[in-house]
């Protein structure tokens, strides 16, 4: 099993320029032992927008082919997510929480908040918690999960 820095997600191909002033979050999880969508990202964007990819492992895959919705989400939900998150906590916190990502295919997880051209990402064990961050990751989770 894999205990390399190769567990820790590529950046997704859906990067925009976030405003300067207000907060875009990626969220997702990457199993790097895995057949069928192994990696899977939602990004939430000031402007309300949201995009959700999922995609295999395999570079074109025929049976798992790269889907990508794109969703408006509500100012509550934008607002739900701001509002839960400690941003001198979350940046105080190490770039990863674990180790050994992905060992034993458990996967990784990775919050990321890009504001005012900050831009700061913790991973960690798939499905783990992070102390001082559960509703974050609870709602995180619950968008996900819709979009899959």
């Amino acid at each position: 099993m894999s205990c390399t820095e190769s567990a820790i997600p590529e950046e997704g191909s859906l990067e925009r320029k976030a405003d300067s002033n207000l907060m875009t979050i990626k969220s997702g999880t990457k199993f790097g032992f895995c057949l069928g969508y192994c990696f899977n990202e939602l990004i939430i964007y000031p402007e309300l927008e949201a995009s959700f990819e999922k995609r295999s492992n395999i570079p074109n895959d025929k049976d798992y082919p790269t889907v990508i919705v794109d969703a408006v989400v509500s100012q509550a939900t934008y607002d739900s997510i701001a509002n839960v998150i400690d941003f001198t906590a979350f940046n105080n916190l190490a770039d990863t929480l674990s180790d050994c990502l992905d060992c034993a295919d458990g996967g990784a997880e990775w919050i990321e908040i890009i504001q005012a051209g900050n831009t700061k990402k913790v991973v960690f064990d798939a499905g783990a918690d992070v102390e001082g961050f559960d509703e974050l990751l609870a709602i995180l989770r619950r968008l996900r999960k819709i979009y899959q």
